[in-house]
């Protein structure tokens, strides 16, 4: 039997890195925020395209504030179930706190993702989530307990409606209560924009973006070095500079480099593990995120694809054949997206990095099918 083997680079999603760098700064000053009773940070939305760590920073905080005695952790991922969820758990997280004349415990079900009570009330069992989300607060009031609600993966579907409108109620009731939310920006945007949930406008907002080159450069050699291996400078510059400061590229590569790399890392192990990545980057980010786009939208990135580095928004607009305010709207929409960003006066970029290059592909795949389909139809 093979044993289990953990490195330091982690390129699964949903899972925290041993190697999570860059994010330190924001991590502390949230965390500083919900400790603050008066502060805006205690409702907050993190956001952020595919792979730019924001389940790993979720996980960073809920573990945090789970080493401290004051604070119950409600970790959840948004779903149709994510209102019983949270019940449950607060109840399984109570279960030590509250005295066995308010909750007997029928029994316990075993099943993932984790033990399921089921709790029978010794009183009237209240019909809605906000009276149970009440009662077992009122219960708690006495402990000194404050609750943290993390949800991933949020989505503009019912559940999180009533999960917000009853969080304000709570707020409102000065209830010690704090709720971290992260997600994709197009579903944070739909969120904020809804007319039920205008209050999560006001909430605090963390965008994550990319991580400076510099940092990653420095983590590579600590990392590596710490296994007694080196780069060559070569190596090294193509290494870091191969990330673009996109973290999930920054777990690829260091993982392919610490399954297959010598004591002396060369440029040829560095151009293997790039491209091994970017494959990687192409099926799992790439084109999850392009496939989220509408069709206009998809248009521009494609306008902008025979560019290298950045692209001039005139030239976007002579390429789509639109107006300049139609082309305006897009490239707003697409930075608000987190798909590009500005770079300077008329200039633009790709976010995420390879995305020229995964879309110089698309491009020969639909001309090669629409070739092939002509030469199909000839008599």
């Amino acid at each position: 039997m093979r044993k289990k083997k953990m490195g330091p680079f982690t390129p699964q999603f949903g899972r925290r890195p041993a190697s999570f760098i860059g994010r330190q700064d924001i991590i502390n000053e949230l965390l500083d925020g919900i400790y603050d009773l008066n502060s805006p940070m205690r409702t907050t939305i993190i956001s952020g395209v595919r792979g730019a760590g924001k389940t790993a920073l979720l996980s960073d905080i809920c573990e945090e504030l789970a080493e401290d005695k004051g604070w119950m952790v409600i970790n959840v991922s948004a779903s149709d179930e994510i209102l019983s969820e949270i019940y449950d758990q607060l109840i399984y997280h109570s279960r030590e706190l509250l005295p066995l004349n308010d909750f007997k415990l029928a029994g316990i079900e075993i099943g993932p993702p984790l033990a399921k009570i089921n709790v029978q009330k010794t009183i009237i069992e209240p019909a809605s989530f906000y009276t149970k989300m009440m009662q077992v607060l009122d219960l708690l009031e006495n402990k000194n307990i404050s609750i943290f609600i993390a949800i991933d993966e949020i989505k503009n579907i019912a559940p999180i409606k009533t999960l917000a409108i009853t969080y304000q109620l709570l707020i409102r009731q000065e209830y010690e209560i704090c709720l971290m939310m992260a997600g994709l920006p197009q579903y944070v945007i739909s969120i904020q924009n809804d007319k039920d949930l205008t209050f999560l406008k006001r909430s605090h907002h963390v965008f994550l973006k990319n991580i400076d080159l510099l940092s990653l450069r420095l983590e590579y050699e600590r990392i590596f070095g710490l296994e007694g291996k080196s780069f060559t400078p070569a190596a090294l510059d193509l290494a870091y500079l191969s990330t673009g400061g996109y973290p999930y590229m920054y777990q690829l590569i260091g993982y392919y480099l610490w399954k297959d790399s010598s004591s002396i890392i060369s440029e040829d192990e560095i151009k293997k593990a790039v491209n091994l990545s970017v494959a990687d980057l192409s099926k799992n980010v790439l084109s999850m995120a392009f496939n989220d786009l509408t069709e206009t939208e998809q248009n521009f990135l494609i306008a902008m694809a025979s560019d290298d580095e950045t692209s001039k928004v005139e030239d976007i607009h002579k390429r789509m054949g639109k107006s300049r305010n139609y082309i305006s709207q897009y490239r707003r929409t697409l930075i608000d997206l987190g798909m590009i960003e500005p770079v300077g006066h008329g200039l633009i970029r790709f976010t995420i990095p390879y995305m020229n290059v995964f879309l110089k592909e698309k491009i020969k795949e639909k001309s090669f099918v629409f070739a092939e389909t002509n030469y199909n139809d000839k008599p």
